[in-house]
């Protein structure tokens, strides 16, 4: 086995340190696994050594939060580092992974390849304490660990502020064949970036974007997970909004349609109209959805048949015209 040995001893020696130079989306740095690959492929090559992975076992499981669902994968991987001779040494790293766009398991063989190459040839790091691209930075032993910091120049969590918005994405969507049609959409601004379920305000970020316009921004901070969560969002010249109306108590209503929008939610798309006096109704019913959108294309009078029991106008029938009941 004289040939592992020898070859591993020089590949330690031919690695002097990895500095976190990778830098992630919510503010720290971190060893990636290109770098790490980058500092010593050259030297597995020329010490004439192969790492080959071997799954043993993997643990997945999922969580909801105030963000949506996360998935969470535990892995337990073997390694063979084999030299050109035949020689070899065998190992065992563990991975955890955490994602919420069901990539968990990657990340998580990734953690695992990444700490047995660091702790196998104990490769030090120059700069920020490492941590990796999946899970929040570790807490320290002498504080508590409090909400992350914000963006810089972001306002503190809640706070109202004029943003710049620079781009609205698409973060994950409902799994196909859940039977659920959720869109989780992150807005990127100058001072940071925000999650929201909400369709409406997507849109109305994406107007912002397209036109350039400044918004004014709410949000609530998920400490566990480290993300901002969108609580309202508005252009930053709009008029202070008026009392809402409450809705007609009365199970059926003539209204005149203003507004039509669909907002994803955890429990499917929610079709919301808006009549003349500012008073919304709303049905996660698809087909009462499109009656909706069509009358409001026009802005037609419409008679709804209501359920104001939830709290809220829930739409459970539609007409164009009172004749038709």
């Amino acid at each position: 086995m004289a040939g592992i040995h020898e070859a591993l001893s020089n590949i330690m020696k031919g690695v002097d340190n990895i500095p976190a130079l990778d830098r992630h989306p919510q503010g720290w740095n971190y060893r990636g696994m290109e770098s790490i690959y980058r500092a010593m492929h050259t030297m597995f090559v020329e010490q004439q050594v192969v790492c080959i992975p071997n799954v043993k076992s993997i643990e997945r499981f999922t969580r909801e939060t105030n963000g949506g669902l996360w998935y969470h994968s535990i892995v337990t991987v073997g390694y063979i580092l084999l030299h050109a001779d035949g020689s070899s040494i065998e190992g065992t790293a563990i991975g955890e992974g955490s994602s919420n766009v069901d990539k968990a398991t990657a990340g998580a063989l990734t953690d695992a390849h990444k700490r047995f190459l660091i702790q196998t040839f104990i490769v030090p790091e120059s700069g920020e304490q490492d941590t990796d691209t999946t899970n929040p930075p570790p807490t320290t032993t002498t504080q508590p660990q409090g909400p992350p910091p914000p963006a810089p120049n972001a306002p503190s969590a809640g706070q109202d502020d004029v943003h710049t918005v620079q781009s609205v994405d698409i973060k994950r969507k409902a799994p196909e064949g859940s039977g659920k049609t959720w869109v989780l959409h992150t807005i990127t601004t100058d001072k940071g970036q925000y999650d929201t379920f909400s369709e409406s305000h997507a849109t109305l970020a994406d107007h912002a974007f397209k036109t350039q316009s400044p918004v004014c921004i709410k949000y609530s901070v998920d400490a566990k997970y480290r993300t901002n969560n969108l609580e309202e969002i508005e252009p930053a010249d709009a008029p202070a909004p008026e009392p809402p109306v409450e809705p007609a108590p009365a199970a059926t209503v003539e209204i005149t349609i203003a507004s039509y929008v669909t907002k994803g939610t955890p429990n499917g798309d929610a079709h919301v109209v808006t009549d003349d006096k500012g008073v919304t109704y709303g049905t996660f019913d698809a087909d009462l959805g499109e009656q909706l959108k069509s009358l409001a294309a026009t802005n037609s009078k419409a008679i709804l048949r209501v359920d104001n029991s939830s709290g809220h106008a829930v739409v459970t029938h539609v007409t164009p015209d009172e004749g038709a009941w």
